[in-house]
């Protein structure tokens, strides 16, 4: 049985807490790389299929927008971005597809 709170379903809370924990290793990684930004935005997008006579999460796509500071260190705001998508969601890729399609 489904449970809804204030026309929240279970799937998008679960969906909206990937894109929480993507965002906690993204300060993490940031703040451990020294890099400094000033806006982070991520839409998160979920497929919900019935299998097996069961709806489930099929697949998830996070599209994160990370603003930094200084321009000049691009370089490591591409390696932030990719070591917080490798530590949050590579353990998840087993369960289902899951895309990160980061803009710069």
């Amino acid at each position: 049985m489904l449970h809804f709170y204030e026309n929240y379903s279970v799937f998008f809370l679960k969906i909206e807490t990937l894109n929480s924990c993507f965002l906690t290793k993204l300060l993490a990684v940031a703040e451990n790389s020294k890099l400094n930004f000033n806006k982070f935005e991520c839409n998160a997008i979920g497929t919900l299929d019935r299998m097996e006579g069961k709806y489930r999460i099929t697949e998830i796509k996070l599209f994160p927008i990370l603003t930094i500071i200084e321009k000049e260190l691009k370089d490591k705001e591409i390696r932030v971005m990719e070591m917080s998508e490798k530590a949050c969601l590579s353990p998840i890729r087993l369960i289902l597809r899951l895309y990160c399609n980061p803009k710069f």
